[in-house]
C-alpha cells in the first residue's frame, strides 16, 4: 500500500472510533427516556467548585395605595398605641361618661323650678323665632322698655299695665337679669317658664340670694312673626331678699336633685 492509501485507512478508523464514543455517552445520559442536561457548577464562597441553586429574587414590599407606611426600628418603638376612645368637641371627660358603647350626650343646664333651660344660643330651627321673641322681650324688661311690635296689638294695653311697675330702673324690684326654661310649642302657640332676678335690697348682714320672681310667657304666631300673647309672674318676689339655707347641705343619693333647692 502506498502512503495515500494508508492515510485514508487511518482517517476512517479515527472517524469510527469517535462515533462509537459519542454513542456510548448519549446512551449513559438517558434515564427514564429523558436526557439529562448538564448544569454548570457555580463557585460560591467556602468551597471551590461547590454547586448551589441560585437565590430567589426578593421583591420590595410596596404598601397599598392610601395605606400608611409601616414603621420600623426606633420609630416603631416610639409610636404610641392608637387611642381606644377619641372624644369629639364638647365630649365629657369624666370617668362616669366613659362608656364606650354610648355616644357622649350634651346636657343643657337646669333650674330646679324651671327645669331644663332653653338653648338660646343654638335653638332648634323650629323654635328659632319663638326663642328670639321671648328672649328679646325679657331683654326689654331688663332694659326698662316695651318695644312696639313685640306684643300682639290687642293685648298691648294690659301688657303695659302688668309690666309697668317693674320697667323703671329706679323702681323697687326692677329686674337686672333673667332665665328662661325650655320652650314648648304647638302649631301657632308657644310657652316657656322664666325667672326674673333683682338686686339684693339689703346688702348688710349675712349673704343673701337675689330676689326672684317666677312666671310664664305665652306667644302666638301672627302671620310669619312670633309675638308675645300673655305674661304671668309674681312681682312681689322681686321685692324680697332670699336668705341662704341655715342647715348644712348634705346630698342625698336617692334625691334626683343633689343640690339645694334654693340655688
Amino acid at each position: 500500500m502506498n502512503r495515500r492509501q494508508i492515510a485514508l485507512v487511518l482517517l476512517a478508523l479515527a472517524t469510527l472510533t469517535l462515533a462509537l464514543a459519542c454513542g456510548k455517552q448519549a446512551k449513559g445520559n438517558k434515564q427514564g427516556g429523558k436526557t439529562k442536561v448538564p448544569v454548570p457548577s457555580l463557585a460560591v464562597p467556602g468551597g471551590a467548585g461547590a454547586s448551589s441553586p441560585a437565590p430567589a429574587q426578593m421583591r420590595p414590599v410596596v404598601p397599598a395605595q392610601g395605606a400608611p407606611a409601616p414603621l420600623s426600628g426606633a420609630k416603631a418603638a416610639q409610636a404610641p398605641p392608637p387611642p381606644v376612645y377619641q372624644p369629639g368637641p364638647g365630649a365629657p371627660s369624666t370617668s362616669r361618661y366613659l362608656n364606650l358603647g354610648i355616644a357622649p350626650v350634651a346636657h343643657i343646664p337646669s333650674d330646679f323650678r324651671l327645669g331644663p333651660l332653653s338653648d338660646i344660643s343654638t335653638p332648634e330651627p323650629r323654635d328659632l323665632g319663638i326663642v328670639k321673641c321671648f328672649a328679646g322681650f325679657l331683654d326689654d324688661l331688663v332694659a326698662g322698655q316695651l318695644r312696639d311690635g313685640s306684643v300682639l296689638p290687642e293685648n298691648l294695653p294690659i301688657m303695659e299695665e302688668m309690666v309697668g311697675i317693674i320697667l323703671a330702673k329706679d323702681a323697687p324690684g326692677h329686674p337686672v337679669s333673667w332665665r328662661m326654661g325650655r320652650v314648648e310649642s304647638l302649631a301657632d302657640e308657644a310657652l316657656a317658664p322664666f325667672a326674673l332676678f333683682a338686686e339684693v335690697r339689703d346688702p348688710t348682714g349675712n349673704l343673701k340670694l337675689l330676689p326672684r320672681a317666677d312666671g310664664e310667657l305665652r306667644g302666638r304666631l301672627s302671620g310669619e312673626v312670633w309675638l308675645i300673647d300673655d305674661i304671668s309672674f309674681d312681682a312681689e318676689g322681686l321685692l324680697q331678699d332670699r336668705e341662704l339655707p341655715h342647715e348644712r347641705f348634705e346630698p342625698d343619693v336617692l334625691d334626683k336633685n343633689p343640690l339645694s333647692k334654693e340655688h
